[in-house]
């Protein structure tokens, strides 16, 4: 068995896998070469936004930069096209739904140029798993004057919520969100994140969170997920089973105690 086969987006109904893969505060490596390459491709993208959006430029540098653009978008043409995560894992080609998940979500993906540097994990806090992120926003997402604009921040909540929903068993779409902002995000620092099941119903998961610039509380949020009377997806990205969802959790909580 290749180091990938532990990956979810490979086996997404094995829930010991995805509690496995944010088992650590290190992004998880890509389960195959062509998301390595995605993910080399999108931090260059990341970093031309950067140079753009912090350098002084004349506007025939612009043009020049455009043209270049433009001349290796023409390349991608007349490639085919898919549209939509039903598309994209309409084979085994490009890995699983879960796999979409991990990698193309315009929030946490490391394959999505937009996305800001994001890791989670998943580790105990006494008898209770937590979840735990870090972010960093860098002046791309500037709203004020060196602080991120709080859409981002209400953004992230909503994915590393929804994400870390897992914890709880069941997995279901955003219902509502309510971020509270207690002082300002700063950017290039990286920030920490914190969440856990406030509650559970039969088909419900309400989630809190925060987010911290060292000592400093940035934002709050509580989200409450629910689980769709009709698969649209949630279950092929984190899996059906709920019940090894919690038996995964277990063993996770009896592993760090022991």
């Amino acid at each position: 068995m290749s180091e990938s086969d532990n990956k979810p987006g490979n086996d997404i109904h094995n829930q010991e896998a995805l509690i496995a893969y944010y088992a650590s505060s290190d992004i998880a490596p890509a389960a195959t070469p062509y998301w390595a390459a995605r993910r080399a491709l999108a931090e260059k993208i990341e970093q031309l936004q950067l140079q753009l959006q912090t350098s002084e430029t004349t506007i025939e540098e612009l043009n020049r930069i455009g043209e270049a653009i433009e001349a290796q978008a023409q390349t991608l043409l007349d490639n085919p096209k898919r549209y939509g995560r039903t598309e994209w894992t309409a084979d085994d080609k490009f890995g699983s739904w879960g796999m979409l998940q991990c990698e193309a979500t315009p929030i946490i993906g490391p394959s999505n140029p937009i996305s800001p540097e994001f890791s989670i994990w998943f580790e105990a806090d006494g008898d209770e798993m937590k979840a735990f992120a870090h972010v960093t926003f860098n002046w791309c997402y500037e709203g004020s004057d060196n602080i991120c604009h709080g859409g981002w921040v209400a953004a992230v909540f909503d994915e590393f919520l929804g994400t870390s929903q897992i914890l709880s068993g069941k997995t279901g779409m955003t219902g509502y969100l309510t971020t509270r902002y207690h002082s300002p995000t700063p950017l290039n620092q990286q920030l920490l994140m914190t969440a856990r099941v406030e509650k559970t119903e039969e088909k419900k998961v309400t989630m809190v969170g925060e987010l911290h610039a060292g000592e400093r509380l940035c934002a709050s949020c509580e989200g409450l997920f629910i689980i769709p009377a009709k698969d649209i997806g949630v279950s092929a990205a984190f899996g059906e089973n709920e019940t090894r969802v919690a038996d995964a959790v277990d063993k996770r909580k009896n592993k760090r105690a022991n």
